[in-house]
């Protein structure tokens, strides 16, 4: 081999060398670093009113169905009723507005509390029947319409011949 060639040879494998020696040196001192630095304060973290039980809407609220979770300040809405402000004692007797899911947080807009305008009206509506569900299964409630008039469907009636006149006078 030329000497040329040897002395390259030597010189790579020393470069190799000194940067082997120089990186470890660097990850000790990293190392070190980090062991003396302090730990990160752990996330700040609210605790926000959840459900417990899944509440459909025209639920009455016990306290018993809503518990306190904690929430990182990250996702963390104005909405959401906070620990510091309030307590679910407060909103024992109020009526979910929206169904709400266990789990999810419960706001101010998913309530309606006893005295605000519409809570019977809530209460009611959210504890009777869906009529959607009615009609679907083809019942008839007393007072309630079924959606046709049974005159309108004889010949001879009042009713069939007014519609049929209206029909033929294209005022459907």
């Amino acid at each position: 081999m030329k000497l040329r060639v040897v002395i390259l040879v030597l010189l790579a494998f020393g470069a190799a060398l000194g940067t082997v020696y120089f990186a470890r040196n660097w990850m000790d001192a990293q190392r070190a670093a980090m062991s003396q630095a302090p730990a990160p304060p752990p996330p700040a973290h609210n605790e926000i009113l959840v459900a417990k039980e899944d509440l459909p809407a025209g639920t009455l609220l016990k306290p018993d169905q809503l518990v306190w979770q904690p929430w990182p300040e990250g996702g963390l809405e104005s909405t959401y009723i906070k620990k510091e402000e309030h307590t679910p004692e407060e909103y024992a007797g109020s009526v979910v507005r929206e169904g709400v899911r266990a789990g999810q947080p419960v706001s101010e807009a998913v309530l309606v509390k006893p005295g605000d305008s519409g809570f019977l009206a809530r209460h009611a509506r959210g504890l009777g029947r869906d009529q959607r569900d009615d009609r679907r299964l083809g019942l008839h409630l007393p007072g309630r319409s079924c959606g046709r008039d049974p005159d309108a469907d004889h010949p001879g009636s009042p009713r069939f011949e007014e519609r049929a006149s209206r029909q033929r006078n294209g005022a459907a």
